[in-house]
């Protein structure tokens, strides 16, 4: 499935322009996304996790990219770099991927918002 321009996806779910260029703005990741205004392409990660937002927008999380910066003291935890935020944040990975998640190391990253702020989590 190669990249799709918004106004096709949009014809595709009945769903007006305006609104899916809210979704992709708020929801998808820089990297799923190329071109500026109403003549974006979205690539296929991109499409499916759109097809998931313009089916239940308030459930899903915000995707980032970002980079393994460093290990922190607690174990279940690495500080990854998130160029489109612009911090350096606390991430949860799983025990199993604590030597794998080495500095440097690309990675998929999920904000998570709650009333007590927002938590970020590791996404294969």
């Amino acid at each position: 499935m190669p990249k799709k321009r918004l106004k096709t996806i949009a014809a595709e779910h009945d769903v007006q322009v305006d609104e899916i260029v809210e979704l992709v703005e708020s929801k998808l990741p820089e990297h799923t996304v190329t071109g500026t205004g109403y003549a974006r392409w979205i690539n296929e990660e991109g499409q499916e996790l759109l097809a998931e937002a313009v089916d239940i927008p308030e459930l899903m999380p915000k995707r980032y990219r970002g980079v393994v910066h460093s290990k922190a003291p607690n174990r279940s935890y690495v500080y990854a770099y998130i160029r489109e935020i612009q911090k350096k944040v606390p991430m949860v990975i799983a025990r199993r991927y604590e030597d794998w998640l080495t500095p440097g190391k690309q990675v998929n990253v999920e904000a998570i918002e709650d009333e007590k702020g927002t938590s970020y989590r590791y996404v294969r």
